[in-house]
């Protein structure tokens, strides 16, 4: 546990008679003190007539932080103050606006909450932002604390459902799991606000037994390793958020079967995400037929083999006209010479702003697709091109002299950025540090420029 030191400049604030006074009548805190060592502060809250409540703060950054709010807030507040007994009050906005900077920090929100009324909105705010429920048991509790107290679910913006079942067996056997659909059917009806739903590892009844057809609120949805009965029942679930906005899905599968039926309103689509393990051929017919791709601006798919490839190629060609973003991922197993297959162009993407490239690195491997993709593309409007290089062989697996001769002609102009993203796999003899600076050196031109840039 890390200790305080009597050294602080916030401890001897704290040690100051004023500031602990304006801290305990603004926060209605009966008594506040610090250990003599200045290992913990207490507060002390009145709780009934015959106890108190005592609040501990052990962690000195915990503290330290708090106590800098507190400080910045009391000194605006010390403006106003006067020579009388009665002591100023935190308004409301500015302790939302401390508690704010904990937003990542629930254990400390936790404290916060159970200190006085005035905190509690602002901690369950951001402490019910996201609720993650990762099996039956979980919803479980989740519904039990919604029935006892409905409002909590008016917090919730993000809500990440998954039943504890591996991907291989919803592959190869799926039990029934009609009570925890059901169970799952009530906790959406608490959930007015909710705009993002993620659901995984789930057995997927008609959406009619979800209790969320018509849901106004939700606007991006994400499905992982979930399974329809048929592709109408998917169909149905997706016109059941009209509001929708982003779909995002990575091995859904469904057996085909009744004609999926058109209803209305229509979503207004605006991003697409769609990961390995999928049918992509029935998914982009679909999406075609009903015109939804009209209005898709970001598209991102990661293609595993030629058959998706024959599938992307063409439906990039129809996003051309709208699509403004374009993550690729291109892999095949068990290739040296990874190229570009033939259907995949660019050419009718005319008003590209960014292109994403996942660059997995095998063991004397070559990736000569992403020099093909770049020479074909129509590049007038790209100013970023990003790249997500998993490193398992040389680094030199991609044609730097040739890329970078490429990124210097006038089709480039409007480039401002280059970004990488770079994992170096164990068993690799060079370390990130080393990576980022020989691509640093292969493009030094643009290195030079500041255009050169590395995320984490």
């Amino acid at each position: 546990m890390p200790r305080g030191r009597n050294s602080s400049p916030i401890i001897s604030l704290f040690r100051g008679w004023r500031f602990r006074e304006m801290i305990r009548h603004s926060l209605g805190c009966i008594s506040l003190g610090l250990s003599e060592a200045g290992h913990w502060y207490r507060l002390i809250f009145p709780a009934s007539t015959h106890r108190s409540r005592q609040l501990y703060f052990t962690s000195e950054s915990h503290t330290n932080y708090l106590l800098h709010q507190f400080h910045a807030c009391f000194g605006l507040l010390s403006i106003l103050h006067t020579d009388s007994p009665a002591m100023p009050v935190v308004p409301p906005e500015l302790s939302d606006y401390i508690i704010d900077f904990l937003h990542n920090d629930s254990c400390t929100l936790r404290a916060c909450s159970l200190t006085c009324r005035a905190w509690l909105p602002a901690s369950r705010y951001h402490l019910l932002n996201k609720v993650a429920l990762h099996n039956a048991r979980l919803c479980s509790a989740f519904h039990e604390l919604l029935k006892t107290t409905p409002n909590l679910g008016l917090y919730v913006r993000e809500l990440n459902i998954s039943q504890a079942v591996e991907p291989r067996e919803i592959v190869n056997d799926i039990v029934a799991t009609s009570s925890f659909v059901k169970l799952v059917s009530q906790i959406f009806t608490h959930m007015r606000w909710v705009t993002d739903l993620r659901l995984c590892l789930i057995d997927m009844l008609p959406a009619t037994s979800f209790g969320i057809l018509r849901h106004q609120s939700i606007t991006d949805i994400s499905l992982s390793y979930c399974r329809f009965l048929e592709f109408a029942d998917f169909v149905d679930f997706f016109y059941a958020f009209p509001q929708l906005k982003c779909l995002t899905l990575g091995g859904v599968t469904w057996r085909h079967g009744r004609t999926p039926r058109r209803l209305s309103p229509t979503p207004v689509l605006q991003k697409l995400v769609l990961g390995r393990d999928m049918d992509l051929a029935t998914l982009v017919d679909w999406l075609v037929s009903e015109e939804l791709h009209t209005s898709i601006e970001t598209f991102s798919v990661r293609c595993a083999s030629e058959d998706d490839a024959d599938v992307v190629g063409p439906f990039l060609d129809i996003l051309g006209p709208s699509l403004r973003h374009l993550e690729l991922d291109w892999y095949l197993s068990r290739v040296k010479e990874v190229c570009l297959p033939r259907s995949i162009t660019l050419q009718q993407c005319n008003d590209l702003e960014t292109l994403s490239l996942h660059c997995p690195i095998l063991f004397n491997a070559s990736l000569p697709w992403v020099t093909s993709l770049l020479t074909h593309v129509n590049a007038h409007s790209i100013r970023t091109i990003s790249w997500d290089i998993r490193l398992l062989g040389d680094v030199d697996a991609l044609d730097w002299e040739s890329i970078s001769r490429i990124l210097c002609t006038p089709m480039f102009r409007n480039l401002e950025a280059l970004m990488f993203k770079v994992v170096v796999w164990p068993g690799v003899h060079l370390d990130t540090i080393e990576v980022k600076r020989l691509i640093r050196k292969r493009l030094s031109h643009f290195d030079s420029k500041g255009m050169v840039h590395f995320s984490s």
